[in-house]
C-alpha cells in the first residue's frame, strides 16, 4: 500500500484507506462489473453500519444500540431519523400493497355517517377527499407523533435525567423499529380481514413490547413492568398530541370565522 496516497475528493496525502483530512475512502483499483455490484451490495444491504444491521441490533438489544448512540457511538447505526423514514416507508408501503389503508378509510367513512358527521352524498365526497389527501403524507404523520410521545418519557422517566433531545432519539428509534413490525399487520390482515379490529391493539402492544427491551437494557426494569410503563408513554403521548390537535383546530376554526366575518 502506498504510504503517501494522494486523496482524489480534496487532494491532501494520506496513508491507510481512508483520508484523514475529509474521510473519502481509498479506491486505487479501476471500476469492475464486480467491484460495481459489491458496491451496490454495500452501500443497499450494509451490514456493517447501515439499515439491516441497525435493525439486527434494535431486535435484539434495542436498549444497547439507543444507549451507544445517546454516548456517541454514532458511526455503527443507521441515523435515527433515517432509520424511522425507512421503517414507515416499509409500513405504508404494506398498508396500501395490502388494501389496509383503504380499508381503515371505509371504516371511517361508516363511523362518520354514524355520528351525523356525514349526511349528504356531497359531505361523502369531500371526507373522501381529505383521505386522499392525508394518503401523500402518510410518510411524515408518524414523526408528528414522536414529540408528544417524547414529552411523555421525559415525564415518566424523569429520574433517569435524561435530556429531552435523548427520549426524542430514543423515540424516534423506536418509531422506525415498531413501524416496521407494523408492516406485519397489513400482511395478516391481507389474509385474515377480521384481524382489522385488532390492529390498533397489536400496535400499541409492539410498542410497549419494545420499550420493555428498551427500559430493560438501559435502566434494567423487568419485561413486565417495562411494557407496562411504555404502554402508558405511548398512550399518554396520544393524549397530548390529541390535545394538540384539538387546540390546532380550535385556533383554525377561529380564525377561519374571523377571516368569514371581516370579509
Amino acid at each position: 500500500m502506498e504510504s503517501n496516497y494522494q486523496c482524489k475528493n480534496c487532494g491532501h496525502s494520506y496513508s491507510g484507506n481512508f483520508c484523514n483530512y475529509c474521510g473519502q475512502k481509498r479506491i486505487a483499483e479501476r471500476w469492475t462489473l464486480k467491484k460495481l455490484i459489491n458496491n451496490a451490495a454495500t452501500a443497499i444491504f450494509n451490514l456493517e453500519k447501515g439499515f439491516f444491521y441497525t435493525f439486527k441490533k434494535l431486535l435484539i438489544q434495542p436498549g444497547k444500540v439507543i444507549q451507544e448512540y445517546l454516548e456517541g457511538n454514532t458511526v455503527n447505526y443507521a441515523n435515527p431519523f433515517r432509520y424511522a423514514l425507512i421503517g414507515i416507508a416499509i409500513n405504508v408501503f404494506c398498508m396500501l400493497t395490502f388494501g389496509v389503508w383503504d380499508f381503515q378509510v371505509e371504516a371511517m367513512v361508516e363511523i362518520y355517517k354514524d355520528l351525523g358527521i356525514i349526511q349528504t352524498p356531497e359531505k361523502e365526497v369531500e371526507m373522501r377527499g381529505y383521505f386522499k389527501f392525508a394518503t401523500k403524507f402518510m410518510n411524515l404523520l408518524p414523526f408528528l407523533l414522536v414529540p408528544f410521545i417524547s414529552l411523555s418519557s421525559k415525564i415518566f422517566l424523569e429520574r433517569h435525567k435524561l435530556y429531552y433531545a435523548e427520549h426524542f432519539i430514543m423515540n424516534t428509534f423506536m418509531l422506525g423499529q415498531s413501524t416496521i413490525y407494523g408492516a406485519l399487520n397489513a400482511i395478516v390482515f391481507y389474509f385474515i380481514p377480521e384481524f382489522f379490529g385488532l390492529m390498533l391493539v397489536l400496535g400499541f402492544s409492539i410498542a410497549a413490547f419494545i420499550y420493555s427491551q428498551i427500559f430493560r437494557d438501559m435502566f434494567g426494569k423487568k419485561q413486565i413492568i417495562g411494557f407496562l410503563l411504555g404502554l402508558v408513554i405511548y398512550c399518554f403521548g396520544f393524549f397530548f398530541f390529541g390535545i394538540f390537535m384539538s387546540i390546532i383546530s380550535i385556533i383554525v376554526v377561529i380564525g377561519a370565522l374571523i377571516y368569514k366575518a371581516l370579509t
